[in-house]
């Protein structure tokens, strides 16, 4: 692996840990108080599931890419810490265009 892959590699991996950090932040904090979800286990819709990156092109752009083949459940539970989510992503869905 290059420099520049590692590099991707790894400010890929911190932006979607920042991202998973923030939702776990705003839930637990009361940020999604007014929306009630029953719990239960409830099904990812594909059609409308967008599981996207954006990496650097030689330091003066951004190449956006998406996976087309996401699946997915998720269970609510109270308390929500016990909450649990199952996430498959195809890797040879990838499209960068």
């Amino acid at each position: 692996m290059t420099k520049i892959e590692m590099k991707s590699t790894k400010s890929m991996f911190l932006f979607l840990s920042a991202v998973l950090i923030a939702i776990v932040v705003a839930w637990t904090s009361g940020a999604f108080a007014e929306t009630k979800y029953a719990p239960g286990k409830y099904e990812i819709d594909p059609v409308h599931t967008r599981v996207s990156f954006m990496v650097p092109h030689f330091v003066i752009s951004l190449v956006e890419g998406r996976f087309d083949d996401v699946k997915g459940d998720f269970t609510l539970s109270e308390p929500f810490s016990a909450s649990k989510a199952k996430v498959t992503v195809q890797i040879e869905s990838i499209d960068t265009a």
